[in-house]
């Protein structure tokens, strides 16, 4: 498993930006992040946003064997219909399109979007082109469904963040392979009563939650988590026996709106956590189950 970015929309550093955790990270290579994206395996990607393939790029990684993208919502720095399309011009397609996973609100937005731009377009162009031409699928999914993708069993969990389209919610994704399980919960902040219940009693090996707003406050309410929110939410998984000791935790989605370097967001998770080890993810990092 491979973090190819763990940015916030903004990139860190924001290209417009000169607040002081900006200037540190055009100082400091570390410090950069690109918008996020997570390459479970060689057949499955967690998001494609624009900065995905220059990670791929960067890292020397291949996505010719992909088969399966799980979007947890519709936000440009999440989903890259650009990106996606880029599959068209490779000399080596198998001819096996690769299926892109989204909320039905998602799904049915994009619908939307695509009428619209054929309409003003006279036809002459279709956002689903290459759809058509066979290089990849849309698969709609509702909140707390279950679908199998091979030997992983796919659960979906709604984050309390809002999408692009009218009624999008954040899906966040438990996936379960050979014994052994991910929940990958970006973008999103407290999780709702529902959610936690449909989480309840099932334990996880690894955790990848957003850590969006560092030290910046928020409102419980939020759509993301901050690093005292972020405790605050690994607590209630515990308590729910999704977060054991055994657990590996990983902060990722961090933008630049707050005043914690990467150190200083890791000594903070250091000194406060009181139920697993946090570990603030890097672009590049691999982690393995």
């Amino acid at each position: 498993m491979l973090f190819l970015g763990t940015g916030a929309a903004e990139l860190l550093p924001n290209p417009f930006c000169t607040c002081p955790l900006c200037e540190n990270a055009r100082r400091d290579k570390a410090e950069r992040r690109r918008r996020t994206s997570f390459l479970y395996d060689a057949e499955t990607l967690i998001d494609c946003g624009p900065d995905t393939l220059s990670a791929c790029h960067e890292l020397g990684v291949s996505l010719a064997g992909l088969r399966d993208v799980l979007f947890t919502h519709l936000h440009e720095d999440h989903f890259s219909m650009a990106n996606l399309n880029v599959i068209t011009m490779s000399s080596t397609f198998s001819g096996r399109p690769f299926t892109c996973h989204v909320s039905r609100a998602g799904w049915e937005y994009l619908c939307k979007v695509r009428k619209a731009v054929l309409e003003a377009t006279g036809g002459r162009n279709d956002l689903f082109g290459a759809v058509e031409r066979g290089f990849y699928a849309f698969q709609p999914h509702d909140a707390f469904e279950t679908f199998s993708l091979g030997a992983k069993t796919v659960f979906t969990v709604r984050g309390n963040h809002q999408g692009e389209g009218p009624g999008e919610r954040s899906l966040h994704y438990r996936v379960t392979e050979n014994g052994r399980t991910l929940l990958y919960a970006l973008d999103g902040g407290l999780y709702e009563p529902e959610s936690l219940e449909a989480l309840s009693g099932f334990p996880v090996d690894a955790l990848v939650m957003d850590a969006t707003f560092g030290s910046a406050p928020l409102p419980l309410d939020s759509g993301h988590l901050n690093g005292a929110h972020f405790l605050l939410q690994l607590e209630s998984l515990a308590k729910a026996g999704v977060v054991t000791e055994k657990t590996r935790v990983f902060a990722a989605h961090i933008n630049h709106k707050h005043d914690w370097t990467h150190a200083l967001y890791q000594r903070f998770f250091d000194e406060n956590s009181r139920v697993v080890p946090v570990t603030v993810a890097r672009d590049g990092m691999e982690i393995a189950l």
